[in-house]
């Protein structure tokens, strides 16, 4: 493998852990409600939704590489037919502005609860530095990526283990008082198996554009392998996560942010860091949201683009300022889980069907 291939695969790596690391994984909320429910079978969460994602997003580079999508959100047209597909379409790009005013929104509560800014000096600018990035375009966007997440990662790492340290030996008997139904969890799903698939549902929203539009620019190889892997890693950070709270459950399950009060038993001034660190989050799924947008309207690099750019960030700004963040975000997982779920049917059904004509010549 040469250098290029390789650099090709760690970009494609950190780029999809950095579209999925945002500030509801960051805040521990992700984990608490797809995977702590479940105890050991957090595991199994982890297995099913790695297995699904895997394939669909295969599907996803596929659709951009060799179905004629020209641009990421005719994804859904190639798998679900003009009608549905165009709903979905539609749908993809509401889910992602949705997203945009809830990251703009995180990142104002970040700087206010960390670091005393504002909470509208911070949604300010949490959209100034999101609009900047993406109007340079997408390769800085790619490269943001790479260059935060291994520090994102590092930082989920470090309080996982550290707190799995303090209190693993908790696990196995916090994780039968969890199954038992002694704690009041949000879920989103009645299962461990439905959990994953949710999940799946969830993160083929996010995906779906980004992938597609991804495979029309650059090579399918290095853009399968690495997206495959950072999809794996996700799983085993979600995983991780998931058991480190387990660990704790007694003093974590009803905070909100509940990675930063981890950190803060591990050591205090780790509080400051998590708080840039979520908010660096935060940035890293909130540009590549406001490009997928920007890319449906408008081509990369025209003034029309920096409009749309910076007119979205403008609205969503306001909806920020007047929407508090949980309030958005519970809106969005409820309804994504049912959408993706139908679009990985679909999916599915397309690929059946791409299989028989070509054995039928």
């Amino acid at each position: 493998m040469n250098k290029l291939f390789l650099s090709q695969v760690y970009i494609f790596i950190a780029s999809s852990l950095g579209y999925l690391i945002g500030g509801g994984f960051m805040s521990g909320q992700e984990t608490i409600q797809f995977f702590v429910p479940f105890g050991h079978n957090a595991i199994g969460v982890g297995l099913v939704f790695s297995v699904v994602i895997i394939f669909v997003n295969i599907g996803f580079i596929y659709a951009g590489k060799y179905g004629g999508c020209t641009k990421g959100t005719e994804v859904f047209t190639f798998f679900c037919g003009s009608l549905v597909g165009k709903v979905i379409e539609w749908f993809s790009l509401l889910f992602c502005f949705t997203m945009f005013i809830a990251e703009i929104a995180a990142g104002g509560s970040i700087l206010y609860e960390q670091y005393g800014l504002p909470l509208i000096i911070g949604a300010v600018i949490t959209a100034i530095i999101t609009a900047g990035t993406v109007s340079i375009g997408l390769n800085s966007v790619l490269k943001s990526l790479g260059i935060i997440m291994p520090f994102l990662t590092a930082f989920v790492i470090i309080v996982s283990i550290a707190t799995l340290m303090m209190n693993g030996s908790n696990i196995d008997m916090n994780a039968v008082r969890i199954e038992e139904g002694e704690f009041e969890l949000l879920k989103v799903a009645p299962n461990w198996f439905l959990s994953g698939i949710s999940l799946v549902g969830l993160m083929v929203l996010f995906l779906a554009a980004f992938s597609a539009d991804l495979a029309t620019k650059f090579d399918f190889k290095p853009l399968v392998i690495g997206q495959s892997i950072g999809l794996v890693i996700y799983a085993l950070l979600d995983i991780m996560a998931s058991f480190a709270i387990t660990s704790n459950i007694d003093q974590v399950a009803n905070r909100q942010i509940i990675n930063l009060f981890l950190a803060k038993e591990i050591w205090a001034p780790l509080g400051i860091a998590f708080g840039a660190l979520i908010f660096f989050a935060i940035y890293t799924i909130s540009t590549p949201l406001l490009h997928v947008i920007a890319i449906k309207f408008s081509d990369e690099g025209t003034k029309k683009h920096k409009l749309i750019i910076w007119g979205v960030s403008i609205v969503a700004l306001l909806g920020a300022v007047a929407v508090p963040f949980d309030v958005i975000i519970n809106a969005v997982y409820i309804m994504s889980g049912y959408v993706g779920s139908l679009i990985v049917i679909l999916m599915v059904v397309k690929f059946i069907r791409i299989y028989l004509a070509k054995h039928r010549k």
